[in-house]
């Protein structure tokens, strides 16, 4: 890939990502992330923080949310 170009002329990435008009330089092999046990291990540690929790009721219950406060950035 010819790095020169601004990004909006490089060619999409392919996959799925492309199909939505976003192209990136770097390729994760999400099944890598998950084998090497890199995913168990980030989730172990996100786990343990104040701002992401286990939702118990709701529609979001039974999902891992991350808390974000948005009035903080405004």
């Amino acid at each position: 890939m010819d790095h020169d170009q601004p990004i909006a002329h490089r060619p999409r990435a392919s996959g799925n990502m492309s199909q939505f008009g976003i192209s990136y330089d770097l390729l994760v092999w999400k099944s890598n992330i998950v084998r090497e046990g890199f995913w168990y291990s980030a989730f172990q540690l996100l786990k343990e923080t104040d701002q992401f929790s286990l939702e118990t009721a709701g529609k979001l219950e039974g999902c891992w949310v991350l808390k974000q406060d948005f009035a903080e950035d405004l």
